[in-house]
């Protein structure tokens, strides 16, 4: 006897609660991972903090959700701004989980000085718990943008920087666990003894160090990719909300190459007026406004004054007759007297290429600016030139 076939009906029904079920799925992938909710222990003080400690973590979250897509695209100076204040962002979520720990410590302190009936203690168990949790999710939210980045050449880099980090917080977290009492009883658990303050207060701050290390490294190494310095970029500094990220001091003459940092276009402008070229310049896709093989694509060029010499870096993405090549390179030369032409050598480590690179300019209504991309070594940049304006 054959088996009945379904109806189509029920084919099309089974079909659609399959598309829901994998856009369900995906919806859920695309959220942001939440703030596990601290205990309270019943103390309406302590709620309070723990409201703002989750509504900052969302915060962060909201402001910094996909930087590390739009990060690589942009002028060095506004990647490490947007870096400096999401560093901030972070900060303030730790601001807020110290205040939550602090009126938890308080009620420690105040429980102990007057002990009453039915008070719900702060024991280690509970803390620790929270503890894990609270290291598992900031991992996770790692692991998660981490692997956002994962189709981009700066991943493995980015990975390797923060796998020290990564691993100490780890190491804190297998150490919570280790400490964390077992109720191997058979009955209701016993009402466990309270922490003492001295301990819960130093648990946390290894706690708030230990994932200030972890983000700051992360974002360092997310500015380290962007800015691709020989030995790593200057330290970010946090910026809150509401502040300018302040810009990295311009180099003195005798500053190592360490710490030497890409000033804003404003302040190196600010520092080298007389010099027209400093600042952003991009090509406007479409404008015609190219000789070479194909239009250019993506073409940012940033020009600042360092040591004396002007320096600077060159992206773009240029067709030549055998494709398209994807172009990063340094540039750096003496600054040239009077105006018209300056000439830039450039190089590039990957792939290796080196050659010279000539700006025609600017126009006399300061906005434009002609680059001629002179013959190159094997590899270097293709033949052309593109019509900049000023960002």
């Amino acid at each position: 006897m054959h088996p009945i076939p379904p109806r189509r009906a029920d084919r099309r029904w089974r079909t659609l609660l399959a598309a829901v079920a994998v856009f369900q799925a995906g919806a859920l992938e695309a959220q942001p991972p939440r703030q596990p909710t601290p205990p309270d222990f019943s103390q309406p003080a302590i709620t309070t903090t723990v409201e703002q400690l989750v509504a900052e973590w969302n915060r962060w979250n909201r402001e910094t959700q996909g930087i590390e897509q739009r990060l690589f695209r942009l002028p060095m100076s506004e990647a490490r701004d947007l870096l400096q204040h999401a560093l901030g962002a972070y900060q303030e979520f730790l601001a807020k989980r110290h205040a939550y720990s602090e009126a938890v410590a308080s009620y420690i302190e105040r429980s102990r000085a007057e002990p009453r009936a039915r008070q719900t203690p702060v024991a280690l168990g509970t803390v620790y718990e929270d503890q894990i949790l609270t290291l598992g999710l900031n991992l996770d939210a790692v692991q998660a943008r981490l692997d956002s980045m994962r189709e981009a050449p700066e991943w493995i880099s980015i990975r390797r920087a923060v796998q020290p980090e990564t691993t100490q917080a780890m190491k804190l977290q297998s150490a919570r666990r280790s400490e964390m009492p077992l109720d191997l009883s058979l009955t209701a658990a016993q009402n466990a003894s309270p922490m003492s303050a001295l301990i819960y207060r130093d648990s946390e701050r290894q706690l708030e160090e230990e994932l200030l290390r972890l983000w700051t490294r992360y974002y360092q190494s997310l500015a380290d990719a962007a800015e691709q310095k020989p030995n790593g970029s200057a330290p970010l500094v946090a910026a809150r909300s509401g502040e300018t990220a302040p810009a990295a001091p311009a180099p003195g003459p005798a500053a190592p190459a360490a710490a030497v940092s890409v000033p804003r276009p404003a302040a190196a402008a600010a520092a080298a007026p007389q010099n027209p070229l400093v600042g952003v310049w991009t090509y406007a896709e479409g404008s015609q406004q190219f000789n070479g093989a194909a239009e250019p694509r993506e073409v940012m060029l940033e020009l600042w004054i360092e040591g004396g010499q002007l320096n600077g870096r060159y992206r773009a993405q240029l067709p030549d007759f055998d494709g398209v090549k994807a172009v990063d390179v340094r540039l750096h030369g003496v600054i040239a007297a009077g105006g018209g032409e300056q000439a830039l050598d450039f190089e590039s480590k990957d792939p290796p290429a080196s050659g010279r690179l000539i700006l025609e300019g600017p126009a006399p209504n300061g906005l434009d600016l002609m680059v001629v991309r002179a013959p190159s070594s094997p590899g270097g940049l293709p033949r052309g030139r593109e019509l900049l304006r000023r960002r």
